[in-house]
């Protein structure tokens, strides 16, 4: 299960080489819009992509957007957001969509 988190700032996201994450800006900067059924980065972003159909109604996806968003409002996954993905042992790790493809991210 990966969780999909959209930039409420999405020109600022989109322009910073984020290679750091902290609680604070998950917090702050962030908003989960998702949870996804599966473990590839790859097609967690697809499948929250308006393609042939709104990307919220697409199987495996667990709409988790605020009301601020709202499903209408609510955009596809785009650079600068952040997918975190658990891991067998407990601990999880955090991916910016980049340009092409994602960059892992270190948490602080």
């Amino acid at each position: 299960m990966i969780s999909v988190y959209q930039a409420k700032n999405t020109r600022e996201s989109m322009f910073n080489e984020r290679t750091t994450l902290t609680v604070k800006e998950m917090v702050f900067d962030f908003e989960v819009v998702a949870n996804v059924n599966t473990d590839d980065l790859d097609q967690a972003y697809e499948l929250t992509n308006t393609i042939h159909q709104p990307w919220w109604t697409n199987e495996g996806v667990m709409f988790k957007g605020s009301p601020t968003h709202g499903m209408k409002g609510c955009r596809s996954t785009s650079v600068g957001d952040v997918m975190i993905k658990p891991l067998a042992d407990g601990n999880i790790e955090a991916y910016v969509v980049a340009s092409a493809g994602f960059d892992k991210l270190r948490l602080i």
